[in-house]
Parts: structure tokens; C-alpha cells; sequence
């Protein structure tokens, strides 16, 4: 994968932002948490270079660009956002990015039924009336909750991080309103 990573950067598509999002979680099963978080920092700047974080919904409209199109883009985008948050947290390494140039809509922004997916067992053989329906997958959910959270502690990242010069009253100011919000998301967690 590393060798084929370096090929594939010559003319990098959205498959190669979750392939650096990939490598880096295996990198970091494999104890070598530099190297993963290099490479979720890769699959950011790379998501922002193909502009995975815009929203396409006008290219749509104009039938320039499919829906599901559109829609992996922005699952991409997402997922590289989450697994780089992740990567900043765990190491206590900052994070950049300007959310105000973000569009793309969040995870289940446009969750309706007709949507929502079916989740069933592979290869599992069984006579299980719910497995032959599947099961309702939450995943975008759970990935609405993650960049909620994320966008929410992102502010005590960046000054624990990456800002040295902050006043303790500003500090604990800031912190009791995450702490706040964060009781709030908690509260407010969607059943599923």
C-alpha cells in the first residue's frame, strides 16, 4: 500500500483520501502512531485539494455530478475530518483547518427513511426473519455524533495544542462551556 500510495499521489482521486484514512488507522493497530497520523493529516489536506469539502449539490442539480457521486465524496470528507480529530486528541497534536470554508453537508444532514441503511450479516446463513430484513444501520448517525463532537472540543484541542498564550480565567471559561455543551450532546443523543 505504501508503494502504491506513492504512485497513486501523482493524480490522487477520492479513494485515495480513504486509503490514507485506512493506512493510517492500520498504522496505528500496528503501534506506530507517527506514521498514522501523518497519514490522516495527508488524507485531510489531499480531501481539502480535491475540494471534498464543498458542497456539490449544485453540480448535482446541473447533472454534472451523480448523487451517489456526491454522496461519497462527502462521506470521505467526513470520515478523514473524524479519523484526523481522532489522531489530534489521542497524540495531543494540533489540528488545522478553517471549518468556515467547509460546506459539505454533515453526516445525516438528509436522513430520511428512504435513506437510512440496511445493514445485513455477510455469509452468515440463517432463518432469522431480522437478519433476512437486515438491521437498521446507524452509521450515519454515528457519524453526525462524531463531528458534532469533535467541532464542540475542537476549541480546547486548539489551545491545548496549539496556543501557549491564554489566560487561566479564558481557559476555564472555555472549558466549562465545552463541558456545558458537552452534557448538552450527551442529553440530546439521538435514541438509536
Amino acid at each position: 500500500a505504501k508503494a502504491l500510495l506513492e504512485i497513486e499521489l501523482d493524480s490522487p482521486c477520492v479513494a485515495t483520501v480513504q486509503a490514507l484514512v485506512l493506512m493510517s488507522c492500520h498504522e496505528g493497530a500496528s503501534n506506530r502512531d507517527a506514521r498514522g497520523w501523518l497519514y490522516s493529516g495527508m488524507s485531510m489536506r489531499l480531501a481539502f485539494d480535491l475540494g471534498l469539502h464543498l458542497d456539490m449539490t449544485s453540480y448535482v442539480n446541473k447533472g454534472d455530478m451523480s448523487a451517489h457521486e456526491a454522496d461519497v465524496r462527502r462521506a470521505a470528507f467526513w470520515g478523514s475530518y473524524i479519523a484526523d480529530h481522532f489522531w489530534g486528541f489521542y497524540l495531543g497534536r494540533p489540528f488545522r483547518m478553517n471549518a468556515g470554508d467547509v460546506s459539505v453537508p454533515k453526516p445525516a444532514s438528509t436522513l430520511g427513511v428512504e435513506k437510512e441503511g440496511v445493514w445485513r450479516p455477510y455469509g452468515l446463513q440463517s432463518t432469522s426473519e431480522v437478519l433476512d430484513d437486515g438491521l437498521q444501520n446507524p452509521t450515519e448517525l454515528i457519524s453526525r455524533q462524531f463531528v458534532i463532537l469533535w467541532e464542540m472540543v475542537s476549541p480546547v484541542g486548539h489551545i491545548l495544542y496549539g496556543c501557549s498564550d491564554i489566560s487561566r480565567h479564558d481557559l476555564q471559561r472555555i472549558t466549562f462551556q465545552v463541558t456545558e455543551d458537552l452534557f448538552a450532546w450527551k442529553a440530546n443523543l439521538p435514541s438509536i
